[in-house]
């Protein structure tokens, strides 16, 4: 598995991204077994949320931009806050139903949630900075940013209590567990395909 974002800060195992995506599922009401209404958290929940950083308090906010290539998470230091944001075609696709935009958030938000020092310290790097860390590809993947986010959206989306029961079973021909899944937590069958693997993998 090759690294694909930058170092994060604190190495984070596959249980323990399950354990903060549990905990924030039950902090914004949803039970283990329910699926998550991601276009009301984007639209009303995300701006009630703050996370700390170095016992300083860091608001949440939404964004919807025509600069954002699809979805993104970043400190505004104008404002002091996170911007959790989609493209204009992105949130579209959310109001839609879209599994794939469902997803973006779900990564951006756990971006926000797992990686706030970073977020607020590397904002004022340099570009040609940015590129030189993105570009060193030799650190562990449980501390490669983009590898915890993927984690967090998928246990966020799909907890593990959830997942469980669908270890031992098999789908049939017309109709496969990951179809299962898709439909029940709204992703696609490529994500509930990946998380059946990792839950297993990370038993």
């Amino acid at each position: 598995m090759t690294p694909k974002g930058v170092r994060a800060f604190k190495p984070l195992s596959y249980r323990k991204i399950d354990e903060i995506a549990s905990q924030w599922r039950r902090t914004l009401g949803y039970g283990d077994l329910d699926p998550i209404d991601v276009k009301s958290f984007f639209d009303k929940d995300l701006d009630n949320i703050t996370v700390s950083v170095k016992g300083r308090k860091v608001d949440l906010v939404q964004s919807i931009s025509d600069a954002i290539e699809e979805g993104s998470s970043k400190w505004n230091p104008d404002i002091e806050a996170i911007e959790v944001g989609l493209s204009p075609n992105g949130y579209d696709e959310l109001a839609d139903g879209s599994p794939r935009a469902r997803y973006t958030v779900a990564h951006e938000f756990g971006h926000a949630i797992l990686h706030t020092e970073e977020l607020v310290e590397l904002v004022d790097l340099s570009t040609n900075h940015h590129l030189a860390m993105n570009r060193r590809k030799d650190h562990p993947i449980y501390r490669d940013t983009e590898w915890q986010a993927n984690a967090f959206a998928a246990a966020w989306l799909m907890p593990r209590a959830a997942i469980e029961p669908y270890l031992d079973r098999k789908g049939s021909l017309l109709f496969s567990v990951e179809n299962s899944i898709s439909l029940r937590f709204g992703v696609s069958w490529a994500a509930a395909n990946h998380r059946l693997d990792n839950v297993r993998r990370f038993e």
